[in-house]
């Protein structure tokens, strides 16, 4: 199977962004890494739980653990799998790190991060 993810990076207009725990305020990542998938940043997609997950993606975050547990099933981007991922200072559920199942990807690995667990500063 042939599965097609379109990336690109997230930077409107020169505003830079630094995101943080929105519980502790330990930081994960920049605007300078937000990556787009099948053409979009920010996306929103229902678990099988039923609950709306809004988040946004990155091809890199610092101080974050992942669960050691990889998933296959539920994947909202084909031929990724996906782990917990959990703030490394007061392990909060912040969202996902995706990795690739097949060889076939551009990108090794992304992350998910839900956006209600983040809370950003921006520096214009």
């Amino acid at each position: 199977m042939l599965v097609y993810v379109k990336f690109g990076n997230h930077r409107q207009g020169g505003d830079f962004k630094r995101f943080y725990c929105v519980q502790c305020g330990t930081f994960f990542t920049s605007s300078e890494n937000a990556i787009q998938l099948n053409g979009a940043f920010n996306h929103s997609h229902v678990n099988p739980a039923g609950l709306r997950c809004n988040f946004m993606t990155f091809n890199q975050c610092e101080n974050v653990v992942t669960h050691t547990e990889r998933y296959e099933e539920h994947s909202w981007f084909l031929g990724y799998s996906w782990r917990f991922l959990f703030c490394g200072n007061c392990l909060c559920h912040i969202g996902w790190l995706y990795e690739q199942v097949t060889s076939n990807h551009p990108r090794p690995s992304f992350y998910g991060l839900l956006s209600n667990a983040l809370h950003f500063v921006s520096n214009n």
